[in-house]
């Protein structure tokens, strides 16, 4: 599903169709001119645009670890708007993805769960959630990026599995057998592959439209 992204005109187009639709809330907050603004979002497409087209690449291992870093690290995004934002704003861009991010992780293991089992669900399954995401989106696990601190896919998967070890370790006490085998399935099977975030999208209601793709885990390079 990635070779489509080597195209510079569906990347952009790509771009062109999500992003808007993520950043126009921090856009707003910002509260500058219209012209900067623009200025702004075209910097958020143009990086958005960078990724979806280096994505084939990082997955055949083409990418040197900095450039992976710099495309599809924790703080590619901040870092590659630098010369668009102040201090100031990188800090809360760095913020709003970070829900963006929680949001929409929220949605893919939710789904997830409800694929392998049905005992966790309700209040069990929020506390669940929250104890995942806490360990997913840690400086422990490079704040949920693509890649680890030393550009790698493979790291970056064996931080997350480490992440929901950790999460398992603090929902012991709260979760009866039949709940933790349901969280055990959920980590097996989150250990045999990787789950790409394509498009994401947000309603004013809070409701997430996700497009993504999984790698298998022995596919992951190096």
């Amino acid at each position: 599903p990635f070779a489509t992204f080597a195209n510079p005109a569906n990347a952009s187009a790509m771009a062109n169709a999500s992003m808007p639709k993520l950043y126009d809330s921090y856009l707003n907050a910002l509260g500058i001119p219209g012209t900067e603004r623009q200025q702004v979002m075209e910097a958020l497409i143009d990086f958005a645009t960078l990724r979806y087209q280096m994505l084939g690449t990082l997955l055949e291992g083409s990418l040197s670890p900095d450039e992976a870093v710099s495309v599809f690290g924790a703080d590619a995004l901040a870092q590659n708007l630098q010369d668009s934002l102040t201090a100031a704003q990188q800090d809360e861009l760095r913020l709003y993805d970070q829900l963006i991010k929680q949001d929409t992780l929220r949605e893919v293991y939710q789904q997830a769960l409800q694929r392998t089992g049905s005992a966790i669900s309700g209040s069990v399954q929020n506390r669940v959630m929250t104890a995942l995401l806490d360990e997913v989106l840690s400086p422990q696990t490079n704040w949920g990026a693509l890649v680890a601190a030393d550009g790698s896919m493979r790291s970056a998967h064996r931080e997350r599995l480490a992440a929901f070890d950790r999460a398992r370790d603090t929902l012991q006490g709260d979760l009866n057998a039949q709940q933790l085998n349901h969280l055990d399935r959920f980590i097996e099977a989150q250990g045999n592959g990787v789950d790409i975030i394509l498009e994401a999208s947000t309603d004013g209601d809070g409701r997430v439209s996700i497009t993504q793709a999984r790698v298998a885990a022995e596919n992951l390079p190096q």
